[in-house]
């Protein structure tokens, strides 16, 4: 019941934050995912608690009598299977899609599994420290190690949560400063398409007097890919119908890394993108032939290029030789940056050009970018929930290692420590095991920012302060704070109590 008011006021959340930007009334409540939220959760309860229960049979009384006797059982491991399959199950039943919902199981369990480990090296560290340190830092390191199963599902958990939450809070306006702060002042923020040949000249004349800068105009035409080197080309988003261009010097943005772009003769070549040519497998040498209206040609790559797409020009993942404009019906694409106050000269120009089509690609990024901080926040709301169910987790680990916790406790003080000795080093524990955790969740949402940059955006992430402040004070203000109060009741007992308790 709780989960399910949760979730209702989460959706309300959500709704509330997207509403600026819906056209339409989101659909009303629904009781049928709360029905299917109880059978999952009531299967998943009852799985983990079924198989303690069904061991207690098998408990002999001597066993209670005395602990040394306690032995593993594996008869009934097979219980516990039922709970798991229920978990594996309800991203399954609610995605509708078995390939999406295995895509999503299996990323995510990667992403665990590498935090497990390296919360496992990082905790086998901290054991090897404990035997070179002394007093409450020796007894908080060795903790960690005593509790290694546990301290390492802790980690783990926690740290999934904090690195959702970070790339969503951090991250994201990150990437997205740094990505606008790595265009030029003046990169291209206007696009006019569909310019007729016989309209270049008035284009271009008119866009100089306007002082636009980084003004390109470039030709454009459309052709089907027929063969490469006589081989039908691999059928994906690359090929098919694909735009072609053609200049007699190498585009700005523009860099070749392989070949020559035109080499001697300067007829039939083709320069092609390393994206293109990756996506489609063209090499240099490899022959493309192509038909435009009816007309066929072809051309032989010379030269394959890296092309600068976060410029904002007008490029290309094909370049052709200029006779390419003798033989091709195509148009002309300019990309240009328009100074403040010209905005109504442009409007004039695309006007008096029917045809035409003017972007306006800065209002364009701007409403993205609107849209991307919306979306965010929204998924802030759904990652909370991840945050709170690590921290769950969290509590409910040091619930159960709080009767080992206790009697640590009261052997140390029954030898001689005092309670200040041992409240430190279980502070030390918890810091260090919020350290790790903010350690990984900090280095994963890096790594994670530093990729989508480099593939997305094509520029190099540098993560700033904000990143580790807020994980390193998230991750000890959580953990600390949880452990503390989780584990009040372990100076509060005396020892002597839990000695003769056993």
């Amino acid at each position: 019941m709780l989960g399910a008011l949760a979730g209702i006021g989460g959706q309300y959340l959500i709704a509330e934050i997207l509403s600026s930007r819906m056209t339409a009334d989101l659909p009303g409540f629904r009781i049928q995912p709360l029905i299917g939220s109880a059978m999952f959760t009531l299967l998943m309860a009852g799985g983990f608690a079924l198989p303690p229960l069904l061991s207690l049979k098998r408990v002999p009384p001597m066993r209670i009598l005395n602990r040394s006797l306690d032995t593993s059982a594996t008869r009934g491991r097979i219980v516990w299977l039922l709970p798991i399959i229920a978990a594996l199950a309800i991203p399954v039943f609610e995605l509708g899609e078995l390939k999406l919902a295995l895509v999503m199981l299996g990323g995510s369990a990667v992403l665990a599994l590498a935090l497990a480990l390296a919360a496992w090296a990082a905790i086998g560290l901290t054991r090897k420290l404990s035997t070179r340190t002394r007093g409450a830092w020796r007894f908080g390191l060795a903790g960690l190690g005593r509790r290694r199963a546990a301290s390492i599902l802790q980690i783990t958990a926690l740290g999934l949560g904090l690195m959702a939450l970070l790339l969503l809070v951090v991250v994201r306006a990150e990437l997205i400063e740094q990505w606008q702060a790595s265009l030029p002042p003046d990169a291209p923020d206007h696009f006019m398409v569909n310019i007729q040949p016989d309209q270049y000249g008035q284009v271009k004349n008119a866009l100089e007097e306007m002082s636009v800068a980084r003004l390109q105009i470039r030709p454009m035409a459309n052709a089907q890919l027929v063969s490469i080197s006589g081989d039908r080309p691999p059928e994906n988003s690359f090929t098919g119908q694909v735009n072609v261009s053609w200049a007699d010097s190498l585009p700005p943005a523009n860099k070749i890394v392989e070949g020559t772009y035109w080499s001697e003769g300067g007829r039939g070549q083709v320069s092609v993108a390393r994206r293109w040519a990756d996506r489609v497998g063209v090499a240099l040498g490899d022959v493309m032939t192509f038909d435009s209206g009816g007309q066929m040609f072809s051309a032989t790559v010379t030269s394959i290029r890296d092309v600068q797409w976060n410029s904002f020009n007008v490029n290309f993942f094909l370049l052709l030789t200029p006779e390419a404009g003798e033989i091709l019906p195509h148009q002309f694409v300019a990309s240009f940056f328009l100074p403040k106050g010209r905005e109504q000269a442009l409007d004039d120009l695309a006007r008096s050009l029917p045809s035409a089509s003017v972007l306006d690609v800065g209002a364009l990024i701007e409403r993205v970018f609107e849209i991307i901080r919306q979306v965010s926040q929204a998924a802030q709301v759904v990652f909370a929930f991840t945050l709170i169910a690590g921290l769950v987790v969290l509590l409910a680990a040091l619930e159960a290692t709080r009767d080992q916790r206790r009697s640590e406790a009261a052997l140390i003080r029954t030898l001689g420590a005092d309670n200040a000795t041992v409240r430190a080093g279980l502070l030390i524990e918890y810091a260090i095991m919020a350290v790790i955790a903010a350690a990984l969740a900090t280095v994963g949402a890096a790594i994670t920012g530093w990729y989508m940059a480099s593939e997305l955006f094509q520029f190099d992430y540098q993560p700033g302060a904000a990143l580790f402040i807020l994980g390193f004070s998230a991750s000890v203000v959580l953990v600390i704070g949880a452990g503390w109060l989780g584990n009040r009741s372990v100076l509060a007992t005396p020892p002597v109590r839990i000695l003769r308790a056993g």
